[in-house]
């Protein structure tokens, strides 16, 4: 359903990161993560990303993994995995 890509950036859109963080952490533009923002919300029927984020939890694209610590943020949280 979706890509690799697509599960990627979602997956770091649920860990808190913006557009511009994920393109930056993925060497890629901007625009390129709208793009495909936009192809996976629609992929998903979601309005928002943060609809897309709570329909990928429901169908266990992601998945949430407590405890663990994030590497980017250095502090204890919920971190957020994906289930391939």
């Amino acid at each position: 359903m979706l890509t690799e890509r697509e599960t990627e950036i979602l997956r770091l859109t649920a860990e808190g990161l913006g557009c511009k963080e994920i393109a930056t952490k993925l060497y890629l533009s901007s625009h390129t993560i709208e793009w495909h923002i936009k192809n996976l919300k629609s992929k998903l029927n979601a309005t928002t990303i943060a609809h897309a984020v709570s329909i990928a939890y429901y169908h266990g694209i992601l998945y949430i993994n407590r405890g663990q610590r994030t590497e980017d943020r250095g502090q204890r949280t919920e971190d957020i995995k994906m289930l391939i």
